[in-house]
């Protein structure tokens, strides 16, 4: 989804977009897998467009930043 909602939003000419952790809430997706996951998957949709210029992660809590800061690749 990250990588289809980046190409959209590049199809649109928008120069931003943002994202949930998604699936970590309710669906209980591992937070470590998704961090791994939302970075490739950013980092390889960014190569692909010079379109979108920011990409914002949101997150309930700061201890959900950590676990992504600590899988970022971008």
């Amino acid at each position: 989804c990250y990588n289809k909602s980046i190409a959209i939003a590049a199809e649109h000419a928008l120069g931003s977009v943002a994202f949930p952790a998604i699936s970590t809430g309710a669906y209980g997706y591992p937070k470590h897998r998704a961090a791994a996951v939302v970075s490739t998957a950013i980092t390889e949709a960014l190569a692909r467009t010079n379109t979108v210029e920011q990409v914002s992660l949101v997150f309930y809590s700061e201890a959900d930043l950590g676990v992504f800061l600590d899988h970022q690749q971008f």
